[in-house]
C-alpha cells in the first residue's frame, strides 16, 4: 500500500492543467465531454474502459489514455500506449472479456485520482477470474486521462 500512495503522492505534487479551456483533441464521445474533477466522472470514465477493450472502441479509448500510458498486467508483462491501443484493435494479444466492476472505489484529489476493485475477466479457453486492478488519471487541460494501470493476481487459496 505504501507505494499506492507514494506514486499517489506524486501525481498530487505535478501541476498539470495547462490550459484554461477543456481540450478534447478531437475526441467527440459523448463520453468525455462535461467532465469534472468529482469521483462520479471516474466511476463514468473507468466502466467506459473496462467495456472498451469488449466494445474493440480503440477511438474512445485513444482519447481515455495519456499518450505515456503504461500497465503492469498481472503475469507482469507491461504494455505501453500503442500496446493497449492495438490489443483492443484486435491486432495482437488474446481476446479479454471484461465486466465492470460494480464496486470500484474511487478516490479524487486534486488533478488526481485513483479507481481500484475487481475486474471479472473470461480469457479464451480458460476459466473466469477476478482480477484485482489500480488504475490512476490525471486531471489534464480540463480532461481526466489514465496514465497508469496496475493488475494483480490473487495467489490462489492453499487446500490445507
Amino acid at each position: 500500500m505504501h507505494a499506492l500512495q507514494s506514486i499517489f503522492a506524486a501525481l498530487v505534487a505535478v501541476d498539470m492543467d495547462t490550459a484554461p479551456i477543456p481540450s478534447t483533441n478531437g475526441c467527440t464521445a459523448p463520453l468525455l465531454l462535461a467532465q469534472t474533477r468529482d469521483a462520479e466522472t471516474i466511476r463514468r470514465l473507468e466502466k467506459a474502459w473496462q467495456t472498451t477493450t469488449f466494445a474493440r472502441n480503440a477511438e474512445l479509448e485513444q482519447c481515455l489514455l495519456d499518450r505515456g500510458f503504461i500497465e503492469i498486467l498481472s503475469d507482469g508483462k507491461i504494455k505501453k500506449f500503442e500496446d493497449e491501443l492495438a490489443t483492443t484493435k484486435g491486432k495482437k494479444g488474446p481476446f479479454l472479456t471484461r465486466v465492470p466492476s460494480t464496486k470500484t472505489s474511487i478516490f479524487v484529489h486534486g488533478r488526481a485520482a485513483v479507481a481500484y476493485g475487481r475486474i471479472n475477466t473470461n480469457l479464451p479457453s480458460a476459466e473466469s477470474r477476478a482480477i484485482p486492478f489500480v488504475d490512476y488519471f490525471v486531471w489534464d487541460r480540463g480532461l481526466w486521462h489514465v496514465y497508469f494501470s496496475r493488475q494483480s493476481d490473487r495467489p490462489p487459496k492453499p487446500n490445507w
